[in-house]
């Protein structure tokens, strides 16, 4: 009895450790755990800046065609360009005349790079020409030609 209690050797409080065992258990629950946070963090940040790249592009887009309506005349046409020289955003805007006269079908494509593959963003909308639009009277509302009673 007296050799049991010699073979057992007792450790100071606070000097307690891990096993081996229990060393190896964590560390394959870390490698099983750890490739799919990574996996979903990449994915998250490439979902953002794709999302981050057509928002500009839709802004971009939608700037274009208050360029067009900032015009007193439009012409019909395709005309292309850059934002900015050596951007990664381009665009080409279409002007196809509609059966209402004054009436145009204007369709803007933004151009851009995301992730190595270039994407488009389209946008398209009828814009009337300034120039043959009546004028308006008070309350938005063209005015009548006529005297009334």
């Amino acid at each position: 009895m007296r050799r049991s209690i010699l073979l057992r050797r007792r450790r100071p409080p606070g000097s307690g450790g891990f096993t081996l065992l229990e060393l190896l258990v964590s560390m394959a629950i870390l490698g099983i755990i750890l490739p799919g946070v990574l996996y979903a963090f990449t994915t998250g940040s490439r979902t953002r800046a794709s999302a981050e790249a057509q928002t500009t592009a839709a802004f971009l887009a939608l700037d274009r065609i208050a360029e067009l309506e900032a015009l007193e005349t439009i012409e019909t046409g395709e005309v292309e360009g850059e934002f900015e020289a050596g951007a990664r955003y381009r665009w080409r805007t279409q002007v196809l005349p509609t059966e209402v006269e004054g009436l145009y079908d204007v369709t803007v494509w933004i151009v851009y790079l995301d992730a190595g593959q270039e994407r488009q963003f389209a946008l398209r909308t009828y814009l009337a020409d300034r120039a043959l639009a009546p004028a308006q009277g008070p309350g938005g509302a063209a005015p009548s030609g006529g005297g009334g009673r």
